[in-house]
């Protein structure tokens, strides 16, 4: 059969025992973590939500500053989304269905830079008449602008003297913020959140009020340990489960995954571990 197939080929590479020992045991410590969920506390973090895009929006209004400062007196930077005021309103829609969450709609600013926006950064920077950082695609390939934060963070260090150093500081703390925001955000504190085309499925089960994961093992190519899922149907869309690899170190961040005071009088701890040049010290052993 199957299993007998398997453990033949195990045995002639020599991974018998690792499979035994080591994957087999994981299975059933993995599988209770997705099936229970991760302790999160939702209040903590939607306090930190609300921070995270406050100072999104102070940072914006910086970055308005800058290219002022840095077009001052350009004709090409005059009148329109170079020098509008930028507003900041929240308005809140209740949604048809009570136990669902309100959607929040976020003054999009529509008529200033949107710095989300490579296009319009990469017009700022040209009007006011500085060099773009650019970005290779691999062997061969031709550079092209790019405002990827590999791209900027070359760019500062071989331009120590730009006058855009400043911009392209606040501009990689502004991507890091809008990165939390959209991607981890609203969906731990939601199972179901609503956008402004329907809903997407959140990272909290009302059941269990944690967030879940899901792991996969073996199926990297470097054999780590993965975690988070796409939609079989949809590679783009999530399947509810979030990616605790991603997580920044941020203690912030990390500070909102908190044991309840009755896991704690139980004697359980929460902890994070890691191999610290995992792959030098693999090779090394080989």
């Amino acid at each position: 059969d199957i299993a007998k197939s398997q453990k033949i080929l195990l045995e002639q590479y020599g991974q018998y025992n690792y499979i035994k020992y080591v994957e087999n045991p994981l299975v059933s410590i993995l599988s209770d973590i997705e099936l229970k969920g991760v302790p999160h506390d939702k209040v903590l973090w939607k306090s930190l939500l609300d921070n995270k895009k406050l100072e999104k929006y102070n940072l914006e209004k910086e970055l308005d500053i800058e290219i002022l400062r840095l077009g001052k007196g350009n004709p090409k930077l005059v009148g329109g989304k170079f020098n509008l005021n930028r507003k900041r309103a929240i308005v809140t829609q209740n949604t048809l269905f009570s136990e669902l969450p309100v959607l929040e709609i976020e003054n999009k600013n529509i008529h200033n830079i949107n710095y989300s926006s490579s296009k319009h950064i990469i017009d700022a920077i040209e009007r006011i008449g500085l060099k773009v950082p650019t970005f290779k695609q691999g062997y061969g390939k031709e550079e092209t602008d790019s405002l990827r934060e590999e791209a900027i963070q070359t760019y500062i260090l071989e331009n120590p003297s730009s006058p855009l150093k400043m911009f392209f500081t606040k501009l990689l703390k502004h991507k890091e913020l809008q990165k939390f925001i959209t991607t981890y955000g609203p969906k731990f504190l939601h199972e179901l959140v609503p956008t402004s085309k329907g809903y997407v499925i959140g990272y909290r089960r009302d059941v269990t009020n944690r967030v879940h994961t899901s792991y996969k093992q073996s199926m990297t190519k470097t054999g780590r340990l993965a975690s988070g899922g796409k939609d079989k149907s949809n590679k783009k869309n999530d399947e509810g489960t979030f990616n605790s690899q991603n997580l920044t170190n941020d203690s912030e961040i990390r500070g909102c995954f908190k044991l309840t005071q009755e896991e704690i009088n139980e004697g359980w701890l929460l902890t994070t571990c890691d191999l610290s040049g995992a792959e030098g010290i693999t090779m090394a052993a080989l």
